[in-house]
């Protein structure tokens, strides 16, 4: 866009100089070659209106004239380039206010028509929605949780043919087909405002990059905390499950009398107390030896990671190449899949 614009602006440029250089020049030659006017008079017919004389239209009326159509010619002259040269930052205005409507329209769908905001939540954040889980017959199985993926990293994942093939016809048991090409309620033009909305949602590589090892930081605490035989682990698990476990007695004592209030009278409160404590205790210790073992941990995993990639490098250079990341990712996926590899 900004290349077409430039390439306009200098042809619209080069345009008005040459337009007043032949000004110049036309001016200048008519000047030049101007001479008195010779002959004699043609005799007026009969049948012919006497017009305004030689005196009359070789005065003011003819500089008016001429002058007037001078002053229009230099106004076309010069508001045909100026034309011109705004014509790409109209094409950029209407660009953006066909952006602007398509993305507010698509929100409004989002928001109110489909209501994809009860399962995705506010601005494609991700959700967590109930939902029953049925058998191949229709029966009623069990009643879940289910967490609705977040759309402000879908186009990172996923291509927009992608995701309107999932909008046009929905995911088995968990969405709805909403394109009418699904025998969804939306139209084809809807599903692309969606689209819109979408791509104004989505957040930048390095907020899913934080994100992403925020997850696997957090993943990786609590597998280490569920699996580690460390004093420091060990203590955090039993002091979950005393917590859990004096939580649960005050609940009870709750539900067996509404208007129960924790007080220093009440033993299982006293024990809830010291059990919250404990874990606070526990937790405050292992913040060091668990970051150190989180640490390690992904240590391990980047240098396998690597291992794994210069391994299906060394069985196809290839690989190597730019443009061949994905295939390199499969490669070295397979190969940690395969404990046999290292």
């Amino acid at each position: 866009m900004l290349l077409a614009a430039s390439t306009q602006r200098t042809i619209g440029l080069v345009i008005l100089a040459i337009v007043f250089l032949g000004g110049i020049v036309y001016v200048y030659f008519n000047i030049r070659s101007a001479r008195d006017e010779v002959g004699s008079e043609i005799e007026l017919a009969s049948n012919r209106k006497p017009y305004l004389s030689d005196e009359d239209l070789e005065g003011k009326k003819l500089d008016l004239a001429l002058g007037s159509s001078l002053v229009l010619l230099t106004i076309v002259a010069i508001t045909l380039p100026l034309y011109w040269l705004g014509e790409p930052g109209r094409h950029e205005g209407r660009d953006l206010d066909t952006w602007r409507i398509a993305t507010n329209r698509g929100e409004e769908i989002y928001l109110e028509g489909a209501q994809c905001v009860n399962c995705h939540g506010p601005e494609g954040a991700g959700g967590v929605v109930n939902t029953a889980i049925t058998s191949s017959s229709g029966e009623f199985v069990a009643q879940v949780n289910w967490r609705a993926p977040a759309l402000n990293t879908l186009m990172s994942r996923h291509t927009e043919d992608e995701i309107l093939h999932v909008l046009n016809y929905g995911r088995n048991g968990v969405m709805p087909a909403w394109g009418a090409g699904g025998g969804g309620p939306l139209t084809d033009q809807q599903l692309e405002e969606i689209i819109f909305y979408l791509r104004s949602v989505q957040i930048s590589e390095d907020e899913i990059r934080s994100q992403v090892d925020s997850g696997v930081e957090a993943g990786t605490k609590a597998l280490i905390l569920e699996t580690s035989d460390e004093a420091w682990a060990v203590e955090v698990r039993a002091a979950e499950a005393a917590q859990a476990d004096a939580a649960l007695a005050v609940r009870l004592l709750g539900r067996a009398d509404f208007d129960f209030e924790c007080s220093d009278d009440v033993s299982e409160c006293l024990i809830l107390d010291d059990a919250n404590a404990r874990l606070t205790a526990a937790n405050e210790a292992a913040v060091e030896p668990l970051g150190a073992a989180v640490a390690t941990w992904l240590d391990q995993v980047s240098a396998a990671k690597a291992t794994a990639d210069a391994l299906a490098i060394e069985a196809n250079p290839s690989l190597a190449d730019e443009g061949n990341e994905d295939d390199l990712r499969a490669a070295a996926l397979e190969i940690l899949s395969n404990p046999d590899a290292f």
